[in-house]
């Protein structure tokens, strides 16, 4: 079954909580997520009482249409503001043929564009279970507690989080989570994009998810990969389930 990823994901690990006002925003196809509940973002004060909207998107290949539609949704129907919405994408690529330049095409969705990448302290970008093209071994990577605190994002809330980078998610999701407690930072939805199926490290993946106090509210099948959306929840949600 691991060897089959798109047999093991019609199986395994299936949504858990439902969000009822649950919206796609980026359209149809590759780029288009999930999100739970939009009218409910910009609701919530950060550690000062302000209230923010804070999104990043760590892999877009230049396609902005999730920050579009984000920008478009949160601010038509003002859940946000334009004083107080901040879009960060981030890409090892800043063009492509298809997309032009992605600097400005983030722009025009109302975001900004950083060209790194994002790492953590102990992954490794070769190993047997991960190796990083050898184009971009040169590129610049950073980890998130260097982007929070560059950023000035320590102390966040950030409401979505989304994040595709080819499979280093597996080895990765630990890393990402010290990182959010160094620097105060919590990530109140995680859209993921998972890749084939690795039996020594998918398990321990959901396990650490959950053990950080998030669960599953959609899953949508792409082939061998898998795209998930995770909401954080408070600890008495799981001590009701106990």
């Amino acid at each position: 079954m691991f060897n089959n990823s798109a047999k093991f994901w019609e199986e395994n690990f299936e949504p858990e909580f439902t969000c009822p006002h649950e919206r796609r925003l980026g359209g149809l196809g590759d780029g288009g997520k999930w999100v739970c509940d939009p009218h409910r973002i910009g609701q919530v004060s950060n550690d000062d009482g302000t209230r923010t909207c804070l999104v990043y998107s760590v892999g877009s290949n230049g396609n902005a249409h999730f920050e579009e539609s984000v920008r478009d949704v949160l601010l038509k129907n003002g859940y946000c503001t334009k004083e107080n919405l901040e879009i960060h994408t981030f890409d090892l690529k800043h063009w492509n043929k298809r997309n032009g330049n992605f600097k400005d095409r983030v722009a025009e969705a109302g975001g900004t564009f950083h060209n790194w990448g994002m790492k953590t302290t102990a992954f490794s970008f070769n190993t047997t279970e991960y190796r990083l093209p050898k184009v971009f071994l040169r590129s610049t990577f950073k980890t998130f507690a260097e982007t929070f605190k560059e950023l000035g994002h320590s102390n966040r809330q950030i409401d979505i989080m989304k994040i595709d980078c080819e499979g280093c998610e597996w080895q990765s999701v630990e890393g990402w989570f010290q990182d959010f407690k160094e620097q105060g930072v919590l990530a109140r939805q995680i859209l993921l994009e998972l890749h084939d199926s690795p039996p020594d490290l998918l398990f321990k993946f959901f396990d650490t998810m959950k053990k950080h106090g998030y669960v599953i509210t959609h899953k949508e099948h792409t082939g061998s990969t898998v795209e998930y959306a995770f909401l954080k929840m408070h600890s008495s949600f799981f001590e009701e389930q106990e």
